[in-house]
């Protein structure tokens, strides 16, 4: 899978993701669910201790994650959109780069690779 995602911050310093249509949920589910590495660091807690068998579900500001074995849907709680599915390895490192951009708090655009 290609990103087009892109980090940056906006002019009140903050961040933000450029995304294509495509990808606009993960864009929105950044900026509006994930706005502390605290919670990225509990999301990525339960993503390493699931058991590959397991089922489970996250609920946040807007999304609800549901991750099994091997993909992470993410579902808008306020629209009827189709949900946005992605590997859970693609999804593990997503949230780890955006963590990262957060804690660095640079106002340089950067491109996640996932």
């Amino acid at each position: 899978m290609k990103s087009s995602l892109r980090f940056y911050r906006d002019q009140n310093h903050r961040p933000r993701v450029y995304a294509d249509s495509e990808q606009s949920t993960l864009a929105d589910y950044l900026e509006n669910d994930l706005q502390d590495t605290g919670t990225i660091a509990e999301i990525l807690a339960v993503l390493d201790s699931t058991a590959p068998e397991q089922e489970r579900e996250i609920s946040g500001n807007s999304y609800t994650i549901f991750l099994d074995r091997n993909q992470v849907t993410l579902e808008c709680l306020y629209t009827d959109e189709r949900g946005y599915t992605l590997p859970r390895h693609s999804f593990q490192r997503l949230l780890t780069a955006w963590s990262t951009f957060l804690v660095k708090d640079s106002l340089l655009a950067q491109l996640p690779v996932f």
